[in-house]
């Protein structure tokens, strides 16, 4: 289990200081020289960042128990959480940017009110910490996953859990609501997807995978969902169908789905290049040289023209998704590179 957690945790770790870079035109007017905003409000390594849906915060949690907000035209603190016990494991902030709610090693799971930076209330959690915590689109519910084999949904109105049918026979690694808020998907290492139609409160099980399921997300347009398992197989299902599109051995530790479903990232067996793929023919569409001597992150932009890549190099790097060439570089990052993002409308990473 707790190996299967650290794969998951270097999927979104990120480097020890939140840095912004902001850019001062958009990618199409090719800004020369994008400006590097580097904050080192942190004390201990940032284990997951986030950015607002309109763009104007940050929110970092970090092993120093601490969940900071950032103004990201500033880069300065807007204020910083404080109650959790232990290092915040997984964190999200709701779709309206109002609310955050958090997940710590000290089991518990807090929401929050990020106008007031007041905590609203905690919820009962689980017997060991969650691996994952998320809002629904709707905002009305939160789904937490955890180590101790469970997932729950709760109604934040009035702080209830709401009983699902999601049994896991081990550590439940990671979740994904769809983006219209109807299905909620889970990984675990018992080597199983499981799909929970909301409304209905029926569920689906997929056992697809030959190994422990370390990630699940889904594409932006909710077309297709994809399970990165601890074999390096990466599985994509038809969301609607609930069957496998596509089902590939080798795509290395990490992905990216971009937003219309189309094509994974993926970082090579070298743990250097990054392949990308066709989803819906399973062929290698192109490869790029990535971060030297390892690429740790990728994110797509919102359009999914662009590729960003971080890694070894202390460098982020942009990428050509039609040409695979290398736009632009970000340097001055004094730790390796951990995650990667764009913010909604692509303007900030």
């Amino acid at each position: 289990m707790k190996r299967a957690f650290n794969r998951a945790l270097r999927i979104m770790a990120v480097l020890n200081v939140v840095m912004l870079a902001t850019f001062a035109q958009s990618f199409s007017q090719g800004a020369s020289k994008p400006e590097l905003i580097v904050q080192t409000g942190h004390f201990g390594d940032i284990v997951k960042v986030q950015y607002s849906p309109n763009g104007q915060r940050v929110v970092s949690g970090s092993e120093d128990n601490t969940v900071k907000i950032w103004d990201a035209a500033t880069g300065m603190v807007v204020r910083t959480l404080v109650g959790h016990k232990g290092y915040i494991t997984s964190l999200d902030m709701n779709a309206a940017g109002d609310m955050l709610v958090s997940a710590s090693k000290d089991n518990s799971i807090r929401l929050w009110d990020l106008k007031t930076g007041k905590e609203i209330r905690q919820l009962p959690a689980h017997s060991f910490y969650a691996s994952s915590v998320m809002f629904s689109p709707s905002n009305n519910i939160i789904a937490s996953c955890s180590i101790d084999k469970t997932v729950k949904l709760w109604d934040i109105r009035i702080g209830k859990e709401i009983p699902i049918p999601i049994k896991h026979d081990n550590a439940v690694n990671s979740l994904a609501f769809s983006p219209d808020g109807l299905t909620l998907v889970t990984g675990s290492d018992d080597k199983t997807v499981k799909v929970l139609n909301i409304p209905t409160n029926t569920l689906k099980v997929l056992t697809d995978a030959q190994a422990e399921v370390l990630s699940v997300a889904y594409a932006a347009d909710g077309s297709v969902f994809a399970a990165q398992c601890a074999d390096n197989t990466v599985i994509v299902w038809d969301a609607a169908k609930g069957t496998v599109l596509r089902k590939v051995q080798g795509w290395g530790r990490q992905i990216a789905i971009s937003p219309n479903g189309r094509f994974l990232a993926s970082i090579g067996d070298d743990e250097q290049a990054i392949i990308l793929w066709n989803v819906l023919n399973g062929k290698r569409q192109r490869m790029m040289q990535g971060n030297s001597p390892r690429t740790l992150s990728l994110g797509f932009s919102p359009d999914g023209n662009k590729l960003l890549s971080g890694g070894g190099d202390r460098l982020v790097r942009m990428w050509d998704v039609s040409t695979g060439r290398e736009t632009k570089n970000l340097s001055g990052y004094t730790k390796v590179i951990k995650s990667v993002a764009f913010n909604k409308q692509g303007s900030v990473l």
